[in-house]
């Protein structure tokens, strides 16, 4: 296991990590995605949550029965970074 460094710094309200780009390559994560968070002996454990892409999530919604009517009450989920306006 390759140890690298975090660094803890303010951001508004929030605190922020940084990861090093070594970390993001090898996890291939990308602005936008989340990282779930869990505090487990002592340690911080983040793993990427993982969700289907909007396409496999649409075909999802009409195969469980779903019809256009419905889209307004569907839970999509939060927008990632590329959805955001």
């Amino acid at each position: 296991m390759t140890e690298n460094r975090a660094y803890i710094f303010k951001s508004g309200q929030d605190h922020a990590v940084t990861l090093s780009e070594s970390v993001i390559k090898s996890l291939n994560l990308k602005p936008g995605d989340v990282l779930v968070q869990e505090i487990v002996d002592g340690q911080i454990i983040l793993k990427k949550e993982n969700h289907q892409s909007f396409s496999e999530e649409w075909n999802q919604f009409f195969e469980q029965g779903g019809n256009y009517d419905d889209y307004e009450t569907h839970q999509w989920g939060e927008a990632s970074e590329r959805e955001k306006w």
